[in-house]
């Protein structure tokens, strides 16, 4: 992870109003690429994806029929 991803991830936490570092990466990622993503922990995702524009929907197995 360079620099400048390290300061958007973080900017994204702190606008969602949490440490998770890990699922704001995998938020951050997807919102970049346009994706949805697969979850079992469709709430923190949730939380994260409100305030990043550009991520596709947060789904979960269930999802997937």
């Amino acid at each position: 992870m360079d620099p400048a991803s390290s300061r958007r991830i973080g900017e994204l936490c702190a606008a969602a109003k949490t440490a998770d570092v890990v699922d704001a990466f995998v938020v951050r990622g997807a919102a970049d690429r346009q994706e949805d993503v697969l979850t079992g922990d469709p709430d923190d995702l949730g939380v994260l994806a409100a305030h990043a524009p550009g991520i596709g929907r947060i789904r979960t197995l269930d999802d997937l029929g």
